[in-house]
């Protein structure tokens, strides 16, 4: 796996990750935690290693499996007769998450009920980020914060599969979707049809996925074959959303990551030929892996034989993606909402805790003041005039409510700074902020003083005076 960056700047052009081969990506897998990496009946398996100085490394609950309902499997209507049939989908789940720096990779292996297999890589995580002059638009990036943007990238992950379909010697067909031409044989324009093609050598077997073809591929047993159709037994590799490197090929991620220029390579089993970019990514002039291997153009067909899938994921950020990146999927927002929901989250937790406070303060100060009640009908019937009671005790409350809102605005400029990157068009010391808040407390300590004071004191002195 590797990650290039395609912003030319000091900070970023040199930044191409070998997350696999620098990092490890298996050394830096999660334990998983039941409710939240994982949801239903689940088992977990430790994951055993050596690490750098070959002491034995074991990793608790790395790997999750568990099975998981996946909608409907199939359904039909009889349209003629009503009647209905539908079967729920299940499939058996096997992932593991890795934190790769500030990125996760999460890689989810599905077992359909109808022998399919899917892999689905989920990626979230922080992105990289740097930084622009007030008013400055990068070209490289999309804003995500002020002064704040992320740079344009993508990451590329090779598989080495190592298929065996109904036997060693398999095969691997390449096949794609041809229109027939106005004629004879398609007088009214419609016919089209699969053209299959057995990939005889390394060099044939170099593709890159073609939309417009719908171009796919098979790994097949040429000696096996399907007594139905007569056709051999295969699995078919359906590509997906793809992308390729648009770094220059003279680059250094592309001297180094040769393989990520296309989406299907295929060699003969070799044992040592293990890791697409060469077994020292980092060291080699350029070229080493898949490209020097695959010069020998050796045979691939009817023998033992490896694919090696690249796929590529291009990421152009989005202020949604920001401060922490969802796992998104088809039509998804982009600079459409002026803040993230993270953001929203925020906004709404400060919110509750500013309701939170002047409830609190509310309900403070008045049961302090409905505590007084009877003291204040006393004083009335000594001859206090209401007004200057009324007075004393909201005073005392404002009191206390300034000292308490000068305390909170001085802890919360010391612990601005904590906070800073989940703020969003304000500052840590935004003024109006800090006023607004104040106020707004300053509002509620008058009315929880004023109100219960006022109702105090149109108590009948003779009331009071009997009570005590």
């Amino acid at each position: 796996m590797v990650v290039p960056y395609g912003d030319s700047s000091p900070s970023h052009n040199r930044q191409n990750a070998f997350d696999v081969g620098e990092y490890g990506v298996g050394w830096l897998a999660n334990a998983l935690e039941l409710g939240c990496d994982c949801l239903g009946n689940i088992h977990y398996f430790d994951a055993h290693m050596t690490d750098n100085d070959g002491n034995l490394l074991t990793l608790p609950n790395a790997i999750c499996m568990h099975e998981e309902d996946y909608g409907i499997l199939w359904k039909h209507t009889n349209f003629r007769t009503g009647h209905m049939e539908v079967r729920r989908s299940r499939r058996l789940v096997v992932s593991f998450i890795a934190t790769v720096g500030i990125y996760e990779y999460g890689f989810f292996w599905y077992f359909y009920q109808d022998g399919s297999l899917q892999l689905e890589i989920k990626l979230t995580g922080i992105m990289n980020i740097g930084a622009v002059m007030p008013g400055e638009t990068p070209k490289y990036g999309k804003l995500v914060a002020p002064q704040l943007y992320a740079p344009i990238h993508q990451h590329f992950f090779c598989f080495r599969l190592e298929p065996m379909i109904d036997g060693l010697q398999n095969s691997v067909v390449e096949e794609h979707t041809e229109s027939v031409p106005l004629g004879p044989e398609n007088p009214f324009g419609n016919a089209f049809y699969v053209q299959s093609t057995v990939l005889k050598t390394e060099l044939e077997a170099q593709q890159t996925v073609d939309l417009a073809s719908a171009r796919t591929w098979k790994v097949i047993n040429p000696n096996v074959l399907n007594p139905l159709t007569s056709e051999p037994v295969g699995y078919q590799l359906m590509a997906g959303n793809n992308v390729l490197p648009f770094a220059h090929p003279s680059s250094s991620f592309l001297q180094r990551a040769a393989f990520a220029s296309k989406h299907l390579w295929a060699t003969p089993l070799h044992a040592e030929e293990r890791f697409p970019a060469g077994d020292y990514p980092n060291q080699h002039p350029g070229s080493a892996g898949l490209p020097t291997w695959t010069q020998q153009n050796r045979s691939i067909e009817n023998r033992e034989v490896v694919l090696w899938h690249t796929v590529g994921v291009h990421h152009a950020p989005r202020i949604e993606d920001w401060p922490v990146m969802p796992v998104a999927y088809a039509v998804r927002a982009t600079a459409f909402y002026r803040r993230t929901v993270m953001q929203w989250g925020s906004s709404a937790i400060a919110a509750l805790a500013l309701v939170l406070a002047a409830l609190g303060l509310y309900g403070m100060l008045a049961y302090s003041v409905a505590q007084r009640t009877r003291e204040l009908g006393v004083r009335i019937a000594l001859g206090a005039q209401r007004g200057d009671l009324l007075f004393m005790v909201v005073s005392n409350g404002l009191k206390l409510a300034l000292m308490g809102i000068a305390l909170g605005v001085g802890g919360g400029l010391l612990v601005a700074r904590m906070i800073a990157s989940l703020l969003y068009g304000v500052t840590p010391r935004d003024l109006p902020t800090f006023v607004g808040v104040g106020v707004a407390l300053f509002a509620v300590a008058l009315a929880a003083s004023y109100i219960p004071a006022l109702r105090a004191t149109r108590v009948d002195p003779m009331v009071a005076l009997r009570y005590e």
